[in-house]
């Protein structure tokens, strides 16, 4: 059987799909930094949405 080459877990460097994107032209690493902040973004302001509505009595319509 010939030997498998694996890939080690978080290595992205040989994904196909990284692979495809690097021969299209884009900065791969530069790209995965954007995304990581992106995704920070987004979840520092969901958790600041879901942590400063109404306290719960006003926002299931009762009165305290």
């Amino acid at each position: 059987m010939p030997e498998e080459k694996v890939v080690k877990a978080g290595d992205v460097t040989q994904r196909v799909g990284v692979e495809v994107i690097r021969a299209r032209g884009v900065d791969v690493d530069k790209l995965i930094k954007m995304l990581i902040a992106n995704a920070a973004a987004e979840f520092a302001s969901t958790y600041y949405y879901y942590t400063n509505k109404l306290p719960a009595p006003y926002s299931m319509g009762l009165k305290p």
